[in-house]
């Protein structure tokens, strides 16, 4: 690797260098040069013939390729990325950006109603109920989301009042913070959660799938709830789009970009307090669990569903507990067993043992009388 792609690439966060060094290859493909020979010929050519090969690599991409849309739109972004490092950026116009940065997708995302994800969240167990529920409340990216471990949510009070703030979490997004909160929808399951887990470390992942499973969670959950999405499509990212939404109708755009960890300027971010109450202004928008026409708040069953799932798993551990306690008599009782019968026969053992010494005298005094004998003969 060259000297200039290896101190470009390595200015770069971990997480994203494998995805900007894929993008660059391509670009040296397209245009058949090495990373020295790109600076160079940009560095003498003019900003309009750049401006070309950054359309054209991204027409070479989706036609020659076969790449997707987002991933063309992800390379050319890339591409831009390395010429501003390098201090000689590509000059677009405002409609020139649009144009670049289009990206016209075959599917799109299903909205999530309230209804939804009430529905969704009465049949998912425990962890699906976290998932589904403190995801449409925290609003992370899955990568942030599977980042939370046990410690962050025990270091909170959850007695506060709602929405509870769930403090700053540093996001994948190079010096990019998110503040999200925990509203009365998700409460009962990260309490359920904290309690069904008090054996777990404070440092332990609290989900420990991988960023793709979460939306194959939530597409079975959606499933299982029969909810008619169509040709739409159901991920985790719904949730923060959910999130985004609703909390865009009730605070300023800086505001729940803070809170869901978007790109801000650095003045525009403002106290948790402050984003408390824009939060709280929303959560009648946000929250889905509502009276379920039965006399009984669906929040209410929600938790009693969680309390009743720990107290299978605990009634599950029991009976565990007294299989092996059953086991373990038994073992007992066996080893007592078998030490009395070690010591019966011990005490048989010595019993030989003496006859056997009586017999070994009583031969040698037999042999001791058939010398004497000999010797009378021969005398």
């Amino acid at each position: 690797m060259e000297d200039l792609e290896k101190n470009w690439l390595d200015s770069l966060k971990p997480s994203s260098k494998r995805v900007y060094e894929r993008g660059w290859n391509h670009f040296k493909e397209y245009t058949g040069l090495s990373t020295d020979q790109i600076l160079e010929a940009k560095k003498k050519e003019e900003n309009g013939e750049w401006k070309n090969k950054l359309f054209g690599f991204k027409k070479w991409l989706l036609e020659e390729k076969g790449l997707s849309p987002n991933t063309a739109k992800t390379a050319t972004g890339i591409i831009r990325g390395f010429f501003q490092y390098y201090e000689t950026p590509i000059m677009l116009r405002r409609n020139e950006r649009i144009r670049i940065d289009k990206a016209s997708r075959s599917t799109r995302d299903y909205k999530f109603s309230r209804k939804d994800v009430a529905k969704m969240a009465l049949i998912g167990n425990l962890e699906e109920q976290y998932i589904l529920l403190a995801g449409k409340s925290f609003g992370l990216r899955a990568s942030d989301f599977l980042r939370l471990t046990f410690g962050h949510l025990r270091q909170l009070d959850l007695t506060e009042e709602l929405p509870i703030p769930l403090g700053e979490i540093y996001t994948t997004k190079k010096d990019i913070r998110a503040y999200p909160f925990i509203d009365s929808d998700a409460l009962p399951i990260v309490k359920a959660i904290l309690e069904a887990n008090k054996n777990r470390k404070d440092k332990d992942r609290i989900i420990t799938v991988r960023t793709s499973e979460l939306t194959v969670i939530l597409q079975r959950l959606a499933h299982k709830a029969n909810i008619q999405h169509g040709n739409s499509r159901i991920r985790f990212h719904n949730l923060r789009k959910f999130l985004i939404t609703r909390l865009s109708a009730s605070m300023s755009e800086s505001q729940w970009k803070q809170i869901i960890g978007k790109s801000i300027s650095e003045d525009a971010y403002v106290s948790t307090e402050l984003l408390r109450k824009a939060f709280e202004r929303a959560l009648k928008d946000i929250t889905v669990m509502s009276g379920n026409g039965n006399g009984h708040s669906a929040k209410v069953e929600l938790l009693i569903k969680a309390i009743k799932q720990l107290e299978d798993e605990n009634a599950g551990r029991k009976t565990r507990i007294d299989l092996l306690q059953s086991d373990l008599k038994t073992v007992k009782e066996d080893k007592a067993e078998l030490e009395k019968k070690f010591a019966d026969g011990a005490e048989s053992l010595q019993k030989l043992q003496e006859q056997i010494s009586v017999l070994s005298d009583a031969v040698l005094v037999l042999q001791k009388g058939i010398e004497q004998q000999k010797k009378a003969k021969r005398s």
